[in-house]
């Protein structure tokens, strides 16, 4: 099966406002056969096929210093060339893009109203004899259709990073008013502690995201997850635990706590999928295009987009809520016991 269409299937379930966020992998894979066509058109692709040309290949950014509460960045695909490297059939193709980077603003695809197309053909024989070094400075090729490739991908990436934001500060505020919802009915004066200690030590055994041992703290797949939680669910239901809660209360509490943990599935499983899709769409674009942008393109996702161990922090902070409720294995720590 196409990834396409297992990307699509796998997120059909997803709450109906994240759909706008997902990566548009069709209309992006479109994008990349744009750049084969241009680069073609320009004369580039017999030229790079060429292992002894010396060409470079680099981004351009708008204001690289901005962040991610300042939008997302722009780029500037372009191409430093070496022109005494071509024949003449490549030179009447080619055309040289020069321009001052520093009066470029962040718009969302690029505008060349500041720069001026020249033929390659028509500069000097001085011109031609230029290292790349020094042509870096002065000229480069530029690629529009490359350019609305990376600058939708980032765009998409960057409202991906907003969903998830709003997705992580909605989870927290869910998580705080569970254990408000705890702490009211599981006080010690209250049956329902004991319910809840066993529905807690149920859902510790099953390590649905993160193990629960020094040895074991890595992080499960979405699938281990969804897997794990559904045994989860299932053996509560089997063991009709949440019938034997006393407090109307209680029963709210668990299933808020169910809810929660399935949209941290989600979360995982959405995350995941638009990972894929961009790693895939890199690895297409330099191989079809012959342009390696995966170091760059990295780089730059790591500096401006991408949090780190953000869903795993999420997963922590789900796992102290067992916390309130102490299991009895937290008496019987050897150390308690001689201290009393």
């Amino acid at each position: 099966m196409k990834f396409s269409k297992t990307f699509e299937d796998s997120l059909g379930r997803i709450p109906s406002d994240w759909k706008p966020f997902l990566i548009k992998y069709k209309t992006l894979k479109k994008c990349i056969k744009k750049i084969v066509l241009e680069l073609n058109d320009k004369g580039l692709l017999q030229i790079m096929a060429d292992k002894s040309q010396k060409i470079e290949y680099s981004f351009e950014c708008y204001k690289p210093e901005c962040t991610l509460e300042d939008g997302p960045v722009h780029v500037r695909p372009c191409i430093k060339v070496c022109p005494n490297c071509y024949g003449q059939t490549s030179k009447e193709c080619l055309y040289v893009m020069t321009y001052d980077s520093s009066s470029s603003s962040p718009v969302d695809l690029p505008k060349y109203d500041n720069m001026t197309p020249t033929p390659l053909a028509d500069y000097e024989t001085h011109h031609m004899e230029k290292s790349l070094s020094q042509l870096s400075s002065v000229s480069r090729i530029e690629l529009e259709a490359d350019g609305e490739f990376f600058v939708t991908l980032l765009k998409e990436l960057y409202q991906l990073n907003c969903l998830q934001k709003q997705n992580q500060d909605k989870f927290l505020t869910n998580l705080q008013e569970i254990q408000q919802m705890l702490i009211e009915v599981t006080s010690p004066f209250k049956k329902d502690i004991y319910t809840w200690r066993k529905i807690f030590q149920i859902y510790m055994e099953y390590k649905i995201f993160v193990g629960n041992t020094e040895s074991d703290r890595e992080e499960r797949s979405w699938e281990f997850a969804q897997s794990q939680l559904n045994c989860f669910i299932d053996r509560i239901d089997n063991s009709h635990l949440v019938k034997k809660l006393k407090y109307p209360l209680s029963k709210i509490a668990y299933e808020n706590f169910v809810k929660l943990n399935i949209r941290l599935v989600l979360m995982e499983k959405f995350q995941y999928f638009n990972q894929l899709a961009t790693t895939k769409l890199i690895k297409k674009h330099d191989k079809k295009t012959s342009l390696v942008s995966g170091s760059m393109f990295r780089d730059l996702i790591e500096k401006y987009f991408l949090t780190k161990d953000t869903f795993k922090s999420l997963c922590s902070t789900m796992e102290q809520l067992t916390t309130i409720i102490p299991q009895i294995d937290d008496y019987n720590c050897p150390i308690c016991l001689n201290i009393g």
